[in-house]
This record gives C-alpha cells, structure tokens and sequence, in this order.
C-alpha cells in the first residue's frame, strides 16, 4: 500500500483533492494539482509539474475527465 498526504488548502501547483482545496483565484483541481490550466495530460504531469520524477517509478497518475477523476498511467 502506498499512503500521500494531502494538504487541506493548497498554494498554485501544489497538491489537492479537489477545486475547494486551491487558494489561488482562478485554480482547480486537475490532475490533482491546482493549476489554472483547463487541460492537463500526463505530459503536462511530468514536463510542467514534475510529478513524474518526483515519485520514481510510480507511473499511475490522477486525472478529470468530464467532471470526474479518473486513474491514469503516465509514462
């Protein structure tokens, strides 16, 4: 098992649950990473935040799709 803690409030591109967890105007919760940007894909995981790195092999990512978080791989 694997085990993340989350803040409960969340700075720009820092970790989150969900939209009412960002502080800055205009973030939401994508990718589970606040952020203003309306799409984020895995590369934009790895490249922008750096999320890939950051957790070595791990290769399974959160993300929104239609309004809905959804498990992905990002490789």
């Amino acid at each position: 098992m694997s085990y993340f803690v989350m803040p409960g409030r969340s700075q720009h591109h820092q970790f989150c649950r969900k939209d009412s967890d960002c502080l800055a105007k205009g973030d939401f919760c994508r990718g589970r990473v606040c952020t203003n940007q309306t799409t984020v894909t895995c590369q934009t995981i790895t490249e922008v935040f750096g999320i890939g790195t950051k957790f070595g092999d791990f290769s399974e990512m959160h993300g929104w799709m239609e309004g809905r978080p959804v498990l992905l791989t990002c490789d």
